[in-house]
């Protein structure tokens, strides 16, 4: 008990780095860019993350050991997505549309800025966990891999590092890939490169300075 107490206070306290600040990051896909805020919420039972751009708006729930429990977001262009976590049962709303789900014994992680913290503290080299895919509310299993330890320069900044190797698990990895790099001292997310499939065009998400 004390242990996982431990635990929870050292995600805490990295996160409470920037509780009193915004984080943003830009999104760049085929010539067009867009920012979202971040901001943090933390209580003795669980933090709440917040993050919006124009038209959109997406907010976290995570338990003090950072396993997530409810994913909400709404796009003005989109139905409202929601996700509540309930044991291993995932409970889905998208607009008028509503179904379960059964998680299994991997995590679910549906927002990658923040829901490596767990693996990231560890000493893990691959975390398998589970993701929902909105466009059908279909259930993914995917993987993680902890690569080197590497410096990334975003914007004027040089970061150390930790990347990651994001893939699908299976024959699907083949199609989607990404790769992730966070900073060993606040594990904040400072740069992301991914395609959303075949013949689709990169996106790079990067730390925009605060």
């Amino acid at each position: 008990m004390m242990r996982r107490y431990l635990f929870a206070s050292t995600l805490l306290f990295c996160f409470s780095l920037w509780s009193d600040q915004t984080i943003s990051y830009q999104s760049s896909t085929d010539g067009v860019s867009t920012q979202t805020k971040w901001s943090l919420a933390e209580t003795l039972k669980q933090v709440e993350i917040f993050g919006q751009n124009r038209g959109n708006e997406i907010q976290l729930k995570y338990s003090p050991t950072f396993d997530l429990i409810h994913y909400f977001e709404k796009d003005s262009k989109k139905p409202v997505f929601e996700i509540q976590k309930e044991g291993d049962v995932l409970s889905i709303k998208n607009n008028a549309k509503s179904k379960t789900l059964k998680l299994g014994k991997l995590p679910w992680i549906q927002e990658f800025k923040f829901g490596f913290q767990p693996f990231l503290k560890s000493k893990d080299k691959e975390l398998p966990f589970s993701i929902v895919y909105s466009k059908d509310t279909t259930l993914h299993d995917m993987i993680a891999t902890k690569e080197k330890i590497e410096k990334v320069k975003v914007g004027d900044k040089t970061y150390e590092a930790q990347k990651l190797k994001i893939t699908l698990q299976g024959f699907k990895k083949r199609f989607w890939k990404a790769e992730a790099w966070f900073d060993v001292e606040t594990n904040l997310m400072v740069k992301y490169t991914s395609n959303e499939g075949p013949g689709t065009p990169p996106i790079e998400v990067t730390l925009l300075p605060s």
